[in-house]
């Protein structure tokens, strides 16, 4: 998806944004598009070892998540390119 935004000095400014729910793939394909002089911000989550869904059923289901370690998977398989 591709949204237009207003800047301070009010010029137009095309900026691409992707939809990925799957935190762990959303975080992957960031730190593999980045550029030198890019910054990669993962916010929201950092701290937490988990995520916790709805079980479908009225219950919540816990899945081990480390946003930490998912990122340093990442930076890994990047830098063995």
């Amino acid at each position: 998806m591709t949204y237009t935004c207003d800047n301070r000095k009010k010029q137009k400014s095309k900026i691409k944004i992707n939809r990925q729910v799957d935190r762990r793939k959303a975080i992957a394909n960031v730190i593999n598009d980045a550029k030198a002089g890019d910054v990669v911000l993962i916010a929201g989550k950092g701290h937490e070892e988990q995520q916790i869904f709805s079980d479908g059923a009225g219950g919540l289901r816990k899945v081990r998540f480390s946003d930490m370690e998912v990122a340093r998977e990442a930076l890994k398989s990047r830098a063995g390119r």
